[in-house]
Parts: C-alpha cells; sequence; structure tokens
C-alpha cells in the first residue's frame, strides 16, 4: 500500500518503495512535542523554545519544569503563572504584596522542595531567575523561602476501654469539661 496520492508519477513510487524500511523503522516518539510524553532528546529543543534552563535536573523535573513553563505562557504575568511555572519543585506559594501587606508591588515566594533536588544557592539562582520571567512587569521578588518538604506515615494509638486521666490545665479562654457535666 503506498502513502502516496494516485497522480504521483512511477519514479516516486519507486523511491517510496526503496525507502518504505526506513520509513517503517523511524521512531514516531521523535515527532511529539509534549513535554511529558516527548523522547528525552527532544526535550532541550522544547525547554529553549519554552526559555527555561533544565540542565542539572532529573528527567521527570525537566519535564514538569518544560510543561510548567508553556503552562505558564497561557496566562504570563499572573499569580497563577509564576505558580505552575515553579509547582515542579512540589508545592509552591505565591504571596502578593497585599495579602500580607509588605511593601507595594512586591511578592514572596515560598517553595517546597522534594527530596530529588539539593538546595543550593544555583537552586535558588534559577527559581529566582523563573519567577522574574514570569511576573508581570511591575512587580519584584522581596523574599525567597526554600524548604524541603517531608512526608511519612504516623501512627498514633489511643485507650482503650475505660477511663483516662489526664492533670492538664486548661488554656486562657478554654474550660474544662467533665464527664457527665453538663455544658452550655
Amino acid at each position: 500500500m503506498s502513502l502516496l496520492p494516485a497522480y504521483m508519477s512511477e519514479l516516486w513510487r519507486c523511491y517510496e518503495q526503496m525507502h518504505r524500511e526506513d520509513l517503517q523503522s523511524f521512531d514516531l516518539q521523535l515527532l511529539s512535542v509534549d513535554p511529558l510524553t516527548c523522547h528525552i532528546s527532544v526535550l532541550p529543543f522544547l525547554a529553549w523554545e519554552a526559555d527555561v534552563n533544565i540542565d542539572g535536573f532529573s528527567e521527570s523535573v525537566q519535564r514538569d519544569l518544560v510543561a510548567g513553563a508553556f503552562r505558564a505562557l497561557q496566562y504570563a504575568g499572573t499569580k497563577g503563572a509564576l505558580e505552575n511555572a515553579l509547582d515542579s519543585f512540589t508545592d509552591v506559594n505565591v504571596i502578593e504584596w497585599f495579602e500580607d501587606d509588605s511593601e507595594p508591588f512586591t511578592f514572596k515566594v515560598d517553595l517546597s522542595i522534594n527530596k530529588d533536588v539539593e538546595i543550593t544557592t544555583k537552586v535558588a539562582n534559577r527559581v529566582t531567575e523563573i519567577a522574574k520571567k514570569r511576573k508581570n512587569a511591575r512587580s519584584e521578588i522581596s523574599e525567597l523561602l526554600l524548604s524541603y518538604r517531608v512526608s511519612g506515615n504516623m501512627s498514633l494509638a489511643s485507650g482503650g476501654v475505660g477511663e483516662a486521666k489526664c492533670n492538664a490545665i486548661p488554656l486562657d479562654g478554654y474550660e474544662e469539661i467533665l464527664p457527665g457535666k453538663q455544658h452550655i
């Protein structure tokens, strides 16, 4: 079966037949431009197009950074664009000046980084660089807070059947409620 239109000459059909094996062995993933599914060799070109530096990060962080940069381009200059551009690190919270009574037209970036990335001056500079590219024209970054995100499982056990006695003193503004005592 030929992929050529019916009006093409016999010479073109011969050329297609000679190169059919080459076309069948071609990796179609190289044609994908989705940063989350494309071939790893395409990722640097997408990063260049999105104007984001991905050198030195793991493949999953690189993919997330490029995808976040493309999402951020849709609504550049907004708080959401900043958060989306930086959300590949894990949790990001952008606090604008009117949310915490800071200097006008400033914002803070509070970023929790996953354990795959080591917090260094280089990472802090990259985060600042991404924030400066995605912010609006008049706002300036006033503070950058970097921390590790730690998660784990914790088991809590409570007393079994019966009564438990505690010698705790209630904090100011709170009162002790004893079993059987009516509280109104």
